[in-house]
């Protein structure tokens, strides 16, 4: 067996034995007083964000050999197409998705507020779509000052997804002549996704935007042979990250994991 088939035949090996892993559930809640009512207040003190409500979900793991763990926040603005049974699948596969990496999602904070109109809908704030527009700016700098990121925005708008690593922030900021850098680790993903035409560009049921976004946030990057450098996978299987829409599925290539891990954003798990 040559190298190339070696390869495929163990990242399907790999992709079935992650799907046979412990079942993964969701408890939701909310954090306890004054913990909540400090947060709520945070998030309100901008022009931007009212009537915030904030609810918690964790996933439950039927394992625990996890190295490394996270913490996301999500913000739902009140007037979006999502639904919470929608929001949780999405959680769902992403921890399922991160847990092949032995990557733990610890926590999930999930922002409710009612938002000026024009963040509802991506397409009503101008050309480029996702590319940097009002809605995004709104978004990001009306945030609590310090919050933990990352933190991603369930919106409207048929652009689907767009994600701002450190890295690609500040390449927008330089390409704009403007500073963008706040927006780094963060993104926007619109309900398009839970539409029946996004499922048929060819993903695999298993996929999922939101492990996709945070991948990028994660500091995704394909090297080529030749040192080529691509935000989306090109390698010949199945995966999470490939450029070619008809092979996006929910595996994680060992190399994937090892980027991920080594973001500033992961925590390594207490022993």
């Amino acid at each position: 067996m040559n190298r190339k088939r070696y390869l495929i035949f163990a990242a399907l090996l790999a992709v079935n034995a992650h799907r046979a892993g412990a079942e993964i559930t969701l408890s939701h809640g909310t954090y306890p007083e004054p913990k909540n009512s400090d947060r709520i207040s945070k998030w309100e003190g901008s022009a931007v964000y009212r009537n915030v409500s904030i609810k918690t979900i964790t996933p439950v793991y039927g394992e625990n050999d996890f190295t490394h763990e996270f913490d996301l926040t999500l913000v739902s603005p009140r007037g979006t197409q999502w639904t919470e049974a929608q929001i949780d699948e999405h959680v769902l596969k992403l921890a399922k998705t991160y847990q092949q990496c032995k990557i733990k999602v610890r926590n999930i904070a999930v922002i409710s507020a009612d938002v000026p109109a024009f963040m509802l809908d991506m397409n009503d704030t101008g050309p480029g779509h996702f590319i940097i527009n009002s809605a995004q700016v709104a978004y990001v700098s009306s945030m609590p000052e310090a919050w933990p990121k990352p933190v991603v925005f369930l919106t409207d708008g048929y652009a689907a997804t767009w994600a701002y690593s450190v890295a690609s922030a500040k390449r927008t900021s330089e390409l704009r002549g403007r500073d963008y850098n706040y927006l780094a680790n963060t993104a926007f993903i619109s309900s398009e996704v839970n539409l029946d035409w996004y499922e048929l560009n060819g993903k695999d049921k298993t996929y999922s935007a939101l492990p996709h976004e945070l991948a990028h946030i994660f500091n995704y990057m394909y090297v080529d042979k030749d040192g080529k450098e691509d935000t989306h996978s090109r390698d010949n299987f199945n995966n999470l990250m490939n450029r070619d829409t008809t092979k996006e599925n929910d595996y994680l290539a060992p190399y994937m994991c090892d980027i991920f891990k080594a973001s500033p954003l992961m925590r390594q798990t207490a022993r």
